[in-house]
């Protein structure tokens, strides 16, 4: 038991490649903030966190995934996301 602790605990997280920040429509509670979270953290490699108040999802990433599929996941959601500018 005690190896498998040691060796949980050296394994290498992914590098962060960047963070981007977008503007979500379609957002009218805090359960939506819920769902679009759900929805980009089920997204391989990247991991979202949503400012209900500004309708902004802020996106960290762990490996290069095209915007357009966020973009995708969220629309069937029922949501739409806009890039917003650095």
């Amino acid at each position: 038991m005690r190896q498998r602790r040691i060796q949980t605990q050296t394994k290498k997280r992914s590098a962060l490649v960047c963070v981007k920040t977008f503007s979500v429509g379609g957002m009218h509670c805090k359960r939506c903030t819920e769902r679009v979270e759900e929805t980009v953290n089920g997204i391989r490699g990247i991991a979202g966190s949503v400012d209900w108040k500004k309708g902004v999802l802020t996106v960290a990433y762990a490996e290069e995934v095209d915007d357009a599929v966020i973009g995708e996941h969220l629309e069937k959601a029922g949501y739409s996301l806009t890039p917003l500018e650095p």
